[in-house]
């Protein structure tokens, strides 16, 4: 399995319920997919590759051979570079996810009692 197939478990501080898409200001296939992302309507995270917060989960990155930016993480692969056919299938997933959280919110707020 290629670093592009892997899915990065050490990086998840919290559950992933949102696309991070790790990149830097100088990346114009970042800036590509953050547009996609933006257009599609796609909930994401954006993490600068070069911002020191993010230090100790930008090496962890580099440990398992992603070297470059584009990095996107979803909460079922991780890939780098500009894949139009993984991109297409992270905005679907986050499509599914967020209408996901959308009915278990429905579901758990229950009709209002007046």
């Amino acid at each position: 399995m290629g670093a592009e197939d892997q899915h990065i478990d050490g990086l998840k501080e919290r559950p992933m319920t949102k696309p991070i898409l790790w990149g830097q200001e100088s990346c114009g296939p970042c800036k590509q997919i953050a547009r996609k992302y933006d257009t599609s309507g796609v909930d994401y995270e954006y993490r600068d590759v070069q911002d020191p917060q993010w230090q100790d989960q930008v090496a962890q990155l580099k440990e398992q051979g992603y070297t470059g930016t584009p990095i996107v993480q979803t909460p079922t692969e991780t890939f780098q570079g500009l894949n139009p056919v993984k991109l297409q299938a992270s905005i679907s997933e986050a499509h599914a996810q967020q209408q996901a959280r959308l009915q278990q919110q429905a579901s758990t707020s229950g009709p209002s009692v007046t």
